[in-house]
This record gives C-alpha cells, structure tokens and sequence, in this order.
C-alpha cells in the first residue's frame, strides 16, 4: 500500500472524509486531494507528524512505511470502523458547523496569499524577461551595426 493511499485509508476510516481531514491539516481541499495521488505523494510527508497528533492509535511504522498493523493493539480495528473515530475537539465535525464558516475563511485568506505570492513571482519573472528582450534586441543592434560596417569595408577593399 503506497503512502497516498494509507492517507486515503485513515481519511476515509478515522476522520469520515478528505474533506474533513484537510480542514484539521489547514490545507484547501483540492491541495489535499492532489496530495493523495501517486505523483504528488511526495507532499504527504510532511504532514505525518500532525495525521499522527490527530490520531494516535495509528502505527507510526504502518502510516510511514506500510509495516505492521494499522492500529495499536490497544486500539483494535473496531476504532478505524467508525467514521466518527477521532477527537472531536481537534477535528472539524458536522456539529461544529459555526467553526466551518471560519476555517473557510481562513482557507480564503491563505489561497489569497499564495495566489498573490505567486502574482509577485510572476511579476518579478515578467521584469526579468523584459530587461533580457532589451538586452538581446541591443546585441541584435549591435550585430546588425558590425554587419555593416564589414559590408562597408569589403566595399571600399573590393574598389
């Protein structure tokens, strides 16, 4: 079972859906789903730690690299049946509905945070594209100059 995967398991057994568990992450729904993806897996890692703080009935060596059981015998498998099988003060539940408009927002506010970083970086790239046109139309100038004056000075040696 690849790491995604063991994600999607505890998402789905433990926290009732990805929704859910990317709220209790601080990540946008759509940024965890792609997360839980073969090629984007990669991303989870950081995560671990905080998935293990939610839920510590889950195996670290089971969650990280797919050895031994899911849960801790204490646990048993019963906990990891129950989509409800969580902290419910850690984790956003549908009973918490007031803290949902909140979380959203601040969802919001980080997307237009990222989004307004990634406008500045465009910005700065566009800035530095423009100075290396410049640069390059100069050098195309300058060749252009030199092209004549050779076409001049074979002129006047050919005469």
């Amino acid at each position: 079972m690849e790491l995604f995967e063991r994600v999607k398991y505890i998402s789905k057994n433990l926290a009732a859906s990805e929704a859910r568990l990317a709220a209790a992450l601080g990540l946008p729904q759509r940024t965890f789903n792609n997360y839980l993806r073969k090629k984007s897996q990669r991303n989870l890692w950081e995560l671990l730690p905080r998935i293990l703080e939610f839920f510590p009935q889950v195996r670290r060596d089971w969650l990280y690299f797919n050895e031994g059981e899911k849960l801790h015998p204490a646990c048993g498998e019963a906990v990891s049946t129950k989509p409800n099988a969580y902290d419910s003060q850690r984790l956003p539940t549908k009973s918490t509905a007031t803290s949902l408009p909140d979380l959203d927002k601040k969802v919001r506010k980080i997307e237009k945070v990222q989004a307004s970083q990634y406008l500045a970086g465009l910005e700065k790239e566009n800035t530095l594209l423009r100075e290396m046109l410049a640069d390059k139309v100069r050098i195309i100038a300058l060749q252009d100059e030199k092209l004549q004056r050779c076409e001049k000075a074979s002129v006047i040696a050919a005469s």
